[in-house]
């Protein structure tokens, strides 16, 4: 199984808070890791993302584009109260690859725990809006990054 952990797309103004939508670089951002992803022949079967406005956006272009039927929002998982412990107590039972669209900081926490083992070092990875992150489990409770992309870098 492959983990995809991914930035909602740039997002307005942060005076806005939780009802913060993509704005339209935003979308065209995701659009083209989506589009990497399908020219990748990436085979997501799942998407779980927070239930904020700016990951549904972002959770329904990927979908949309790659044909992905099951979407789930799960806001004690990746919303502002999101649990790193709980994602790792549901990740041995997730057999499909799947993608989870969050935010920072748990986004930079969950990567650091599964690749280094220790959530609160320095961010190992730069998630700007967008970045996806490929990882890969060489045992149970270790991962590595296969890959990684920014809209930027398309």
């Amino acid at each position: 199984m492959k983990l995809y952990v991914m930035r909602h797309g740039i997002a307005a103004s942060a005076d806005m808070n939780s009802k913060r939508p993509l704005t339209e670089a935003g979308r065209q951002g995701v659009e083209k890791i989506a589009r990497y992803l399908i020219n990748s022949d990436t085979t997501i079967t799942q998407i779980i993302q927070s239930g904020i406005l700016r990951a549904e956006e972002t959770s329904k272009i990927i979908a949309t584009e790659l044909r992905i039927p099951k979407t789930i929002s799960s806001p004690e998982l990746l919303g502002d109260q999101g649990s790193i412990d709980a994602i790792l107590e549901l990740l041995p039972n997730w057999k499909e690859d799947t993608l989870l669209i969050g935010h920072l900081p748990l986004l930079f926490q969950l990567i650091n725990r599964l690749v280094i083992g220790n959530m609160y070092r320095e961010p190992i990875v730069d998630f700007s809006p967008g970045t996806i992150v490929c990882l890969d489990s060489f045992s149970p409770k270790r991962w590595m990054i296969e890959w990684m992309l920014s809209p930027d870098t398309l």
